[in-house]
Formats: C-alpha cells, structure tokens, sequence
C-alpha cells in the first residue's frame, strides 16, 4: 500500500501562552491577548502536550509550537539541563492507540481519508530552548502576568503578538507497520485461566534509557525471579504474563491494539495489570499511578520492601509523614499517557503504573523523548544509586505479583470504589447540589463491597468453589464501572470515573458545578445513565448481574425520593434469588415523558422470573451441567468457572472462556498462537480467529 501522506499549514502572528493551561489562555484573554488565528508558543511541563493542542485549537489557534523552557529542565543544584538546542520529540494524540481504528484493533493499518478524533486539529511542532528564544524577543503587545515569571533564564519578553508574521508547515503521513510485541508466560495450576500481566515499553525515540531501558531491564528480572521459583518448586495459582510492548512512543500502540481486540473477554479473565514504564525517573519520591482498587495492596507491598533512600526503614514509613495520609503523597489517579490507562479506562482491568520520580521540575522526565535519555546521564542525576533504587522498585513489583498471583482470593478492594465516587461527589454536594440518586447509587455499591467482605470472611478459605465465585465477582467490579451507553468506537475509554468523554462522572461534575444546564434534559439524562452504571456495580459486587434496585418508580431524577432513596433498594443479601427480581418486573411505570427515564410504556410483563428468563436459567452457575437449551447456567455466579478440565460436549463449555487459555480459540495452538501475537509480532495479523 502507497503512503498517504498529508500537510498542514498555518500562518499569522505569534503569541506566547506559557503553559498552555486553561488558566493561561484566561490570562492571555483579560490582557486583550487572543490566540485566534495565531501561532501559540507554549513551554512543555505542567501537562500532557495533547492537552496543550487540544486547549489551543480550542482557543482558535492556528498551530502550536512546543519547546522545553531551561527553568524547567534545569539539572541537580540548578545546573544546566538539556542543551539549548535540544528538541523534545512528543506525542500529541488525544488517548492510546491507532487513532484509525478507535474502539477496534487495527488490521491493516490502512487510514481513511477523513481526520479521526483524537488526532489535533491544528499543527504542532517541537522547537529548541534556543529557537524559542530568538522567537521570544521579537514578540510585542501588553506586559505578560508577573506570576508567569520569565521564561529562560531571565529574557524579557512579552507575550504578543509581534509584528511579524510566521509559517509552520507540518509534513505528517501513514504507513502500514508491523509491531512486535513480545509475551512470555508462567502457567498458573489451579487458575491457568485467569491472568496476572505485567508489562513495559521497549521503544524509544531516542537512547531511551529512563523511557524504556529500566523498565525492560525489570521485567526481565522479574521473569527470571518467578522463573527460578517455579524451578525450586514454587507454584503459583494463577498464570503471570509479561509483555514487552513495541509502539509505546505513539500512543501505547501495541498495548491499546491488543486490548481492543479481546473487548468482551479480558476483563473476565485479567485480574490486574501491573506497568513498568518509567519505572525510574529519580529519587525523591515513589508514586503509584493506579485504580481505587489495588491502593491497599500496594500499601501492603510498600510495607515489605525496603527504601533506597533511608536505610532501616521501609518504604511505607519513608512516605508516612505526621498528619497526613501516606495516599496523599504516593497515589496518583492513572492519567491518559500512562501505559497503564488503556487496561482500566478501556478494559475495566485495575492497573498500576509504579516508579520513582523526581520532584517536580527534575530534568529526568525534561529528558524523555531527547537524544539526552542515556544511561550516563541518569546515573549522574540519581548519583550512582540507579541500582539501588531500581532494586526497590522491582522489590515492589515482586510483592504485587505475588500477592495477585498466588492469593486464594484476589487482593484487590472493591470497596474502595465507594470511597473514589464519595471524593467525586463531595464538591458538588460542597455546592448545594442535591445528587440523591447518585449519593444513594454510591451507598448500594458500598453496601453490596461490604456484604461481599461479609461473606468472604464468613466463609471456609479452601472451597475453592466460593473463592472463583468470590473472584469473578471482585474482577466484575472494575470492568461493571465501563459505561454500556457509550459506543466504543465513539468513547473508547469508557469507564465512569478514570475514563474520557461526558458520560464520565469528572464530567459530569464539571457541568454541574460550572452551572452549565444542571437541570437540562441532557444533564438529567447522564445523571440517569450514570446511576444506573453505578447501579450495575453493585450488581456485580453481588454476584447479581440483574440487580439494579427499585427501578419500578423513580418520578423526577431531581427529587430527593427518586432513584436514590436507599431505603428502596433494601439490603443486597436480601434480594430473593437469582429469579426472584422484586420490583423489576414492573417495567411499566419508568416515570413520565422528560424525565430522564421514558422508555414508552412497556406494559407488565410479569419480570424476568415469570418468563424463566435470565434468572431462571437451571443450574445458576454450574457451566458443566448445561442441561437442555433453556438450561444455561446463567450468566452471574459461574461456579466452576475455569475447571479447563472438563470441557464436556459443545453444550458443555466448562466455565465464561474456558478454552484453554485467553488466546487457545480450541485449533489454534497455545498461548502465542494468534496469527503472530508472539510469533512474528504482526499485531495486525491475528489469522486464524479472524
């Protein structure tokens, strides 16, 4: 296939932006400064370059140019950082993947003829510190904001527009591409089925030695420690997979496109996913880029290992501080350019993205994407003591795997996903806004986290019949929070509260708390959407993919009786059977016309008990028994779920994706037999079971 390849083009003036945050443009707007129909000079740092572009065409900018200020790049003790004529190579694609194929994994590689979402809209290009100075001194117009402070080392500038006219011109094309992901794999013995995957970039655009070099290097020690364990005798419950991922500098490629290609499958079968990408950046702080879910494993695990910077000490004493909570200076919420966000925000796997950071401004993370990421240069900025603090970082890593690997019950906590969605909600409520149908959603997911803690702890830890139930329903938590109202194709990332789009509850409360249409019909309708996703949460913590609570009579989702009154949805281990629904039968009275709720008047069907339906399925769980064509088993409690060993007759599957492994389709081999998942790396290739 011939190469497209396209140009972009901008010319006018040129204003200086500082960072580009929507707080800087607001200053640039009150001095009468706009960026319309003007090139935009922007500093890198203080967020992702993408954000930068999108804030900028949004600002009606023509094209953006991206340069790493010295302030910000400045080395140990205020030495000089990257050279002055160094550019940083960035990416600035809205989200991960092939932007071509959103929602699906990319076959061919071949690019429409159309721009797709998330690609910028305008031109962007990197410039060096010394370029962007020459290109600072010409600007005129008013003085810029003192909190600004000047940019460089001490130039006067001010913000624009000068009285010269530019022209960036921006040659960009696509070509098909083969990537070569690389898998390896320890089989678990009593769960093969369910998988532990840790993974790391292996590209890099540039020497890559703090990009990708570390994080290699540790997934590989972490394959020979397990490795050598299961040598000694050591067995582990579940099977560890470690990935290599190719295409990491654009958009986390090979990741995304392997996700996107199992969407129904993997959250039932990957129970967490552990990143090493820029595993070492420094050494002032260790931070941990995670879903709600696994923070206290990791507090566990920071417990166990050591800290390279305090001898005595372990690494959670290090970041205990007096009066305050350890979360607050080590847990960060996964951000879209983390390696680690396509696995929770698009496949409902929780995810953690682990390492040690510099403080903020530390020239190690200026250096990514230069031909200044070399090992050398790490070394000197960490003085000598790489080893040691990469030492602590695998140590952490070790202990998670471990833990996720080997635990009879999952480690994971459900019930912190209460605790997320009260932080969420809290500001709006600080405002006066009256969420009850939220607020009383949020408490049927805690009650239900706490009747599944209940259970667990009331019952025997070897029936290994209740800890895959147990499991499956801890594993459905995180993937039940991936909203159903939204295409994939449209909104990738569609979980409710780490995703991106407007069906997300940030979004949502940026909406309501900006005032903008908070009682609008298309507010009132996520509002809805949203409790009702929530809702299905607490289903699935339990084990009741149909529980959705009193839904039989909500009236106005604004009134303080509707969907969220607690008291109507009862306690979660007293909904009846898996057959005996309640109210939710009666899908006749969902509200009036505007409501948020009008489905049209469905009548009375009975509920799905009456009809035999979903509930009613026989044998509720028991995948070896399927009996006739009506007697499935069920879709929630999958009992045996995984018993690989007993497949019996087509009718008789075993278990949700019992065949064999994730990717052994039954005729297509072991684990890396996909058509070159691990054979020849075409991620585009998957052959046989396409």
């Amino acid at each position: 296939m011939e190469t497209l390849r396209r140009c972009f083009h901008g010319r006018g003036g040129l204003v200086y932006g500082h960072y580009g945050r929507p707080q800087d443009l607001a200053l640039l707007r009150a001095r009468g400064v706009s960026p319309r129909g003007n090139l935009l000079l922007l500093r890198l740092g203080r967020g992702p370059p993408a954000s930068k572009v999108a804030a900028a065409a949004g600002a009606g900018a023509i094209g953006v140019l991206l340069y790493p200020d010295p302030q910000d790049t400045a080395g140990p003790g205020g030495g000089p950082g990257l050279g002055g004529d160094t550019a940083v190579t960035v990416h600035v694609q809205e989200g991960s993947g092939d932007p071509y194929s959103r929602g699906f994994p990319s076959f061919t590689g071949r690019a429409p003829p159309r721009r797709p979402p998330g690609l910028p809209p305008i031109p962007a290009h990197p410039l060096s510190a010394a370029t962007a100075a020459r290109l600072l001194r010409v600007l005129g117009g008013p003085r810029a904001p003192a909190r600004w402070g000047p940019p460089g080392r001490g130039l006067r500038y001010r913000p624009g527009p000068g009285g010269r006219r530019l022209r960036l011109s921006v040659a960009a094309g696509t070509r098909p591409g083969t990537l070569t992901s690389v898998f390896g794999a320890l089989e678990g013995r009593l769960e093969p089925d369910c998988y532990i995957i840790v993974g790391a970039q292996r590209d890099s655009l540039g020497p890559g030695a703090a990009a990708s070099g570390v994080g290699t290097a540790l997934l590989l020690e972490l394959a020979h420690l397990f490795a050598a364990m299961g040598r000694d005798g050591f067995q582990l419950r579940r099977t560890l997979l470690f990935v290599s991922w190719d295409g990491g500098e654009f958009g986390h490629l090979g990741a995304t496109e392997w996700l996107e290609g199992y969407p129904n499958l993997l959250h039932t079968k990957a129970a967490a996913y552990i990143s090493l990408d820029q595993a070492v950046l420094g050494d002032d702080r260790l931070v941990a880029k995670t879903s709600p879910t696994l923070v206290n494993l990791i507090e566990s695990a920071l417990s166990q290992v050591e800290s390279p910077n305090e001898g005595g000490k372990s690494l959670l004493e290090q970041v205990t501080r007096p009066g305050r909570a350890w979360e607050s200076d080590v847990i960060r919420p996964l951000p879209p350019e983390s390696g680690a966000f396509p696995f929770t925000a698009a496949a409902g796997v929780p995810a953690v993205e682990l390492g040690f950071d510099e403080a903020p401004g530390g020239w190690s993370r200026a250096a990514l994407g230069t031909r200044e990421d070399t090992l050398g240069r790490l070394q000197g900025r960490l003085r000598g003591r790489l080893p040691a603090v990469a030492r602590a970082v695998v140590a952490v890593a070790a202990q998670l795997l471990l833990r996720l690997a080997h635990d009879a019950r999952l480690p994971l906590d459900p019930g912190a996903l209460g605790d997320a969605l009260l932080r969420r909600l809290a500001p709006l409520q600080a405002q006066g806004l009256s969420l009850q149908c939220l607020s009383s959603a949020r408490g049927d997911v805690v009650r239900a986290a706490e009747t599944l803690r209940r259970e667990m702890a009331g019952s025997e830890g070897t029936n290994e019949r209740l800890n895959r139930g147990f499991n499956a329903r801890i594993m459905a938590a995180e993937a039940s929070l991936l909203s159903p109202f939204v295409s994939p194709l449209a909104a990738p990332f569609r979980h409710v509260l780490l995703g991106r789009g407007g069906h997300t509850l940030p979004a949502l409360a940026a909406r309501l708390g900006g005032g903008r249409g908070a009682r609008g019909a298309a507010a009132r309708r996520r509002l809805a959407l949203l409790a009702w996703t929530l809702q299905g949460t607490a289903g699935a913590l339990a084990g009741d993919a149909w529980r959705r609570g009193d839904v039989g009579d909500r009236g106005d989702i604004w009134d303080q009786g509707g969907l969220g009154d607690g008291g109507e949805h009862g306690d979660p281990g007293g909904r009846g059977g898996p057959g005996d629904n309640g109210d939710y039968g009666d899908n006749g009275d969902y509200g009036g016309p505007g409501d948020g709720w009008d489905y049209g008047d469905y009548g009375d069907r009975g509920g799905p008990g009456d009809r035999g339906g979903p509930g009613d399925n026989g044998d509720y769980g028991d995948y070896g028994d399927h009996g006739g064509p009506g007697d499935r088993g069920g879709p929630g409690d999958n009992g045996d779920y995984g018993d690989t060993r007993d497949r019996g007759g087509p009718g008789d599957r075993g278990g949700l994706g019992d065949n064999g492994d994730l990717w052994d389709y039954g005729d297509y081999g072991d684990i890396w037999d996909v058509g070159g998942l691990g054979d020849n790396g075409d991620i585009w290739d998957h052959g046989g079971p396409w």
